[in-house]
């Protein structure tokens, strides 16, 4: 619809440029979910420097885009450091093994209202949550599932059995949005792929209580 709504626009101004009515012609543009148009960038699959990042803010800008998502977490890596509420630094197997500091990340939300762009942050849960394991104090809410986990090496979920799980959870995001965004309208939180985590489940002879730990959130 999106693209549809911008050829229609392009139209108008050739039509009216054709028939000499420059000076007359208007045209309102806004996006069709308002206030959302933006882009995701997916951090922990790929690693992009801050002046990467930068450079894709300037790019939004310029084609008045309005959204940043950034996705922080997945089974790749849980991209962001010095979290209290995780008791220390997830591991991360990006290829460039990088994470942002919340300076760094503060810098870029600074940078991003500069630009009239809004970044949304994205912590993937349940499903999506193998960058979580090697933290002090975070792994234990990780389903332990070694042998799934070598055959897929993605899609390793949270244990949603735990209260320890939702009471993280909740507290990284609110460590997220009082410390890095504030000014984000939400926390994305994922929400997909526990289905394709039945297998990990088993494994561990754990319940896949989702509509429990979606309560508890």
């Amino acid at each position: 619809k999106e693209r549809a709504r911008a050829g229609s626009i392009r139209q108008e101004f050739l039509e009216a440029y054709a028939a000499g009515r420059r000076s007359e012609t208007k045209s309102q543009d806004a996006p069709h979910i308002p206030p959302y148009r933006g882009v995701l960038v997916d951090l922990p699959r790929n690693y992009i420097p801050l002046s990467g990042l930068k450079q894709i803010i300037r790019f939004l800008s310029e084609l008045n885009l309005n959204v940043l998502h950034l996705r922080l977490s997945d089974d790749q890596g849980f991209m962001v450091d010095q979290l209290e509420s995780i008791q220390g630094t997830p591991a991360t197997t990006t290829t460039a093994s990088r994470l942002y500091s919340i300076v760094e990340l503060r810098d870029l939300d600074d940078y991003a209202r500069q630009h009239q762009v809004v970044i949304v942050p994205e912590i993937g849960v349940p499903g999506h949550a193998g960058g979580w394991i090697g933290g002090g104090g975070d792994s234990k809410i990780v389903v332990p599932c070694p042998k799934e986990a070598c055959r897929t090496a993605w899609s390793i979920p949270l244990d949603v059995s735990r209260k320890e799980a939702v009471d993280t959870v909740f507290s990284v995001v609110m460590e997220i949005l009082e410390k890095i965004f504030p000014h984000a309208p939400f926390v994305h939180l994922g929400g997909d792929d526990l289905a394709n985590a039945n297998s990990c489940f088993r494994e561990a002879g754990i319940s896949s209580n989702r509509s429990g730990f979606e309560a508890g959130l």
